[in-house]
């Protein structure tokens, strides 16, 4: 089975005739008849019901549309993904950030302008500071770094200056008799040792410098790491020079206090390791450059940096236009010449890292083979190899269509199988995908009853899918309908998916054990939790509801105590249930809190969220139909359904 056959049949199968899908085609009839007369031999199934001059679809033929129709519309986002990436609009890049581009919202702010400007863009972003930072830029575990620039034993590291920070303040220990002062002088601080960066050259310079207008000149002590030198100052051991406008963020056991005659500075730094970038740690890149062009901070002062590629440092309105390009370029068509043997061919030859021993795998010569990849690049319009003496090696665009490409191919394998279930009756479920809310788990149970009377012939299949996974595995065909939470980033999918808002259901409460000291509370704030461990997940499992959460706690200067990323809601509910920190909860935990813990709601807590639902834009069967008004009539009659009587009343966050 080729995509020629998928073509072909589709096209008959919307035109409702073989003349006028040969019409469509521009192709024979005849040849058109023996094309999909092929493709049932090869599946072993009649596509088409028998008898008339239209072309009705049999039960295996319904099953096989929905599977060509995924296939063909999955090659061509492929395509599109390859194209993306090798022009840094699509791709992964890894990004470690230090505590002042932290506190700063530059790294905020790039995560939303990344978001907006290039939503096929995956963004990672860990925490680290200096030497670890460096480390990890060097070693390849993150792409950029953002921070204090790299020393001199790091010189394959190269850099830029993004902004300045203006260190006006003094970083003290609560206890030291300055730090209830509304003001002091650097004269003041006589005396006091003064704690820096060792390993650093700019912070440890900027100490040494204060040090030296002190007479007699104090001890510069050396403190290994951010969280290193925060603990030294709130232990008594000195003092630190400190950015005023950053004291939100200052570490318990500490002070902020102004000093008039400080005036220090501290660049701040995109770096990067030199040669050779992917084009998609360019674009993260350039996008830092445009955004150290605003100020990211009350009291930073931007720098004139040079952009060693100024082409990747776009203007709103060029990024604007190619989101409207990136938007229109999936609904092109399929070249023709593309078939699913390219793909197989392509994968051989990564799996190999040759193309003559992909060849013997495959069982042709390697000139043919040659000639297959090189067709397979200028079909899909990017290079996906780079020839060298040893083999190939796969580009940034070839890794991303090779992955696109295996689950393709597995899919294709799976038609026929689809197609002899249907034949057999089978055509009539649907599976919906959930999650693990409360909230769906009342919604799925009202639907299931509903459906038990109403569409008993109907089978239906449910199970768990992560919400940010689910968009895909519609697309692949693997479930029918995804119950999920409203955070899910669905843009790059509108095209191809519905979306359907189901239920509100902000995250305003907090989760924790019943004999935590704070359950009793009828009401707490954010305040009251910062010294409670915040069980949460990592980013790369939920991103789009990790930034918003994390982002909506920076704009309140609050910052939440996390000690260990976990993966999935059960795993962090059983955390909680043992007393080891809170859960963020939503509106309908306050009435159904999960098992064994105790839901309180969190005055300035009102992130507005919700569940909804997504299904193709394309379905057709009336079963999966059927349960898509089941799931919208039964959302309606929760939404309806009024709160339970005693829920304490909330007052919105601004």
């Amino acid at each position: 089975m080729e995509l020629r056959h998928l073509r072909y049949f589709v096209a008959v199968a919307e035109e409702g005739t073989f003349a006028r899908a040969a019409a469509r085609l521009r192709a024979a009839q005849p040849a058109l008849s023996r094309q999909i007369r092929d493709l049932e031999r090869e599946l072993d199934v009649s596509l088409f019901e028998d008898g008339g001059r239209a072309a009705h679809l049999s039960p295996a033929g319904e099953a096989l549309l929905r599977e060509a129709r995924s296939i063909l519309q999955g090659t061509a986002l492929a395509m599109a993904r390859a194209r993306r990436t090798s022009r840094g609009l699509a791709g992964h890049c890894a990004v470690c950030a230090g505590n002042l581009p932290t506190w700063t919202g530059l790294v905020a702010r790039l995560i939303a302008a990344v978001r907006r400007d290039y939503p096929f863009v995956e963004l990672g972003v860990t925490e680290g500071s200096a030497v670890a930072q460096w480390d990890a830029v060097r070693s390849g575990a993150a792409d950029l770094g953002i921070g204090i620039a790299p020393t001199r034993e790091y010189a394959d590291l190269a850099r830029w200056k993004l902004a300045v920070h203006s260190f006006d303040s003094a970083l003290l220990p609560a206890s030291h008799p300055l730090a209830g002062r509304a003001r002091i002088r650097v004269a003041d601080l006589e005396g006091t040792p003064i704690i820096g960066m060792a390993g650093t050259n700019e912070h440890r310079a900027m100490c040494s410098e204060v040090a030296s207008r002190l007479v007699p000149a104090p001890v510069v002590r050396d403190a290994t790491s951010f969280a290193d030198l925060f603990a030294q100052v709130a232990a008594g051991a000195g003092w630190t020079p400190f950015d005023e406008s950053l004291s939100p963020w200052r570490p318990p056991g500490t002070e902020v206090v102004p000093v008039e005659d400080l005036n220090c500075s501290l660049p701040m730094c995109v770096i990067w390791k030199a040669g050779d970038l992917p084009a998609v740690v360019r674009r993260v890149r350039g996008v830092l450059a445009a955004l150290a062009r605003e100020r990211v901070g009350a009291k930073v002062s931007t720098a004139a940096a040079i952009d060693p590629d100024r082409s990747m440092a776009v203007a709103p309105l060029q990024a604007a236009t190619e989101r409207a390009v990136e938007r229109a370029e999936p609904d092109g068509e399929l070249p023709l010449a593309l078939e699913l043997r390219h793909l197989r061919y392509f994968l051989a030859v990564v799996e190999a890292g040759s193309i003559g021993r992909a060849a013997e795998r495959v069982s042709i010569t390697q000139p043919a083979l040659s000639r297959q990849m090189h067709d397979l690049e200028r079909l899909v319009g990017v290079p996906l190899l780079e020839r060298n003496p040893k083999g190939v090696a796969v580009t940034a665009a070839g890794e991303t269509f090779s992955y696109d490409a295996q689950r393709l191919l597995a899919a294709a394998a799976d038609v026929r199988a689809e197609t002899h279930r249907a034949t057999r009756g089978d055509l009539r479920r649907c599976v919906v995908a959930t999650i693990p809310a409360p909230s769906v788990a009342r919604l799925i149970a009202s639907i299931s009853r509903a459906a038990s009377a109403e569409m008993p012939d109907v089978q239906i299949t449910l199970t768990e899918v992560p919400t940010p996974r689910q968009p895909e595995a519609l697309l692949a065909a693997q479930i029918d309908i995804g119950v999920c939470h409203a955070f899910t980033s669905v843009t790059p999918y509108l095209r191809d998916l519905h979306r359907h808002s189901l239920l509100d259901d902000p995250a305003c409460c907090a989760l924790v054990a019943p004999d935590h000291p704070l359950a009793t509370r009828g009401e707490i704030t954010l305040g009251d939790l910062s010294d409670v461990p915040f069980l949460f997940m990592p980013r790369s499992l939920y991103p789009a509801f990790y930034d918003r959460v994390m982002t909506y706690f920076a704009d309140r200067g609050f910052q939440p105590r996390v000690e260990q990323a976990y993966d999935g809601l059960q795993t962090t509910w059983s955390l909680a249930r043992r007393g080891e920190g809170w859960c963020i909860g939503f509106e309908t935990n306050l009435r159904y809190p999960p098992a064994a813990l105790a839901a309180v709601l969190v005055r300035d807590l009102d992130i507005p969220l919700g569940i909804e639902m997504l299904y193709r834009r394309d379905e057709t069967r009336s079963a999966v139909l059927g349960v898509v008004e089941l799931i919208r009539r039964a959302a309606d009659a929760a939404s309806a359904a009024p709160s339970a009587e005693g829920r304490p009343a909330r007052t919105p966050a601004t």
